[in-house]
C-alpha cells in the first residue's frame, strides 16, 4: 500500500513537471533556452536592490560623519579616489595580459589578481563612509539652492559605487537588431565571456556580443566606479534630478 502511494505521488509529480514544461509558449522558448546557457552568470536586480537598501540603512545607523572635520572628510574622499585609480590601472594591466599572453595568461596575471584582491578589500572598507560624505555634501548644496520640499530633500540623496553589470546582446545573423539582451554579472573574465558568446552563437545560430553599460536606473542610484570626483558628483546630482522628477 505504501509503495503504491509513493508511485502515485511520483507519477503526479512527473505529470506536473511535464505539463509545466510543455506549456511554455513557443515565443518564450528561445528566452528559456538562452537563460539556461547563462544560468549562474546573470545579474539579479532584485538581489542587488535588497543588498543596496540594507547597506544604506546600516550606514545611516552607524555613520561617524558628525565626528569628522571638513578637512578629514576631504582627505578620506581624495584617498578613496586615488585607490579607485590604482584599481583601474591594475585591471587594465590584467586585461592587457589576457589580450597579449598566448600560452598561459591566467598564471601570468596571478600576482596582479592577488594585488587587486587586496585593493578591493581596502575599497570595500572605505566605500560606505565615502558615499555618506558625498551624499551629505550634495544634500547641503541642494538645500542651498532651495530645492527642498517642506524643508526636506526628497528623495534623499543615496547612491552606491558599483562595477556595473555587463550586457549580453543577441542579434540574428542575417540582420542587425537586438533579439534579446541579458544583464550579466560584472567582473566576468574575457575567457568566460567569449565562451558564453560562442555557445550561444553555435547553439542558436545568432551573433552575440558582451558589452559594458554606462549606467542603470535604480534607487539607491548606481554610480559607476570612476577616479574622477567631478564625474561622481555630477552623476549623483543628475540622477537625483531624475528621481525628483
Amino acid at each position: 500500500m505504501f509503495k503504491r502511494v509513493i508511485k502515485v505521488a511520483l507519477g503526479a509529480l512527473l505529470l506536473l513537471v511535464f505539463l509545466h514544461t510543455s506549456t511554455i509558449p513557443p515565443y518564450q522558448a528561445f528566452d528559456y533556452r538562452v537563460g539556461a546557457v547563462v544560468a549562474g552568470y546573470q545579474f539579479s536586480f532584485a538581489r542587488w536592490e535588497v543588498g543596496a537598501i540594507t547597506r544604506k540603512l546600516d550606514q545611516m545607523m552607524t555613520s561617524d560623519l558628525e565626528h569628522l572635520t571638513e578637512e578629514e572628510k576631504k582627505a578620506i574622499v581624495l584617498d578613496y579616489i586615488s585607490l579607485i585609480q590604482r584599481i583601474g590601472d591594475l585591471e587594465q594591466r590584467i586585461q592587457q595580459i589576457y589580450s597579449t599572453e598566448e600560452e598561459n595568461p591566467t598564471t601570468a596575471a596571478l600576482p596582479l589578481h592577488r594585488e587587486l584582491e587586496e585593493l578591493r578589500r581596502q575599497q570595500e572598507e572605505k566605500q560606505g563612509l565615502v558615499e555618506a560624505i558625498l551624499e551629505e555634501q550634495i544634500t547641503q548644496v541642494l538645500y542651498s539652492q532651495d530645492l527642498d520640499t517642506l524643508g526636506v530633500i526628497w528623495p534623499p540623496v543615496k547612491f552606491q559605487f558599483e562595477r556595473l553589470p555587463l550586457y549580453l546582446v543577441i542579434s540574428p545573423r542575417e540582420e542587425i537588431r537586438v533579439k534579446k539582451g541579458i544583464y550579466l554579472e560584472h567582473g566576468l573574465d574575457l575567457d568566460t565571456r567569449e565562451a558564453i558568446e560562442e555557445e550561444i552563437d553555435e547553439t542558436f545560430n545568432v551573433s552575440s556580443l558582451t558589452v559594458g553599460v554606462g549606467g542603470l536606473s535604480a534607487y539607491p542610484t548606481m554610480i559607476v566606479e570612476a577616479a574622477s570626483l567631478d564625474f561622481i558628483v555630477k552623476a549623483a546630482a543628475h540622477e537625483w534630478v531624475h528621481g525628483c522628477l
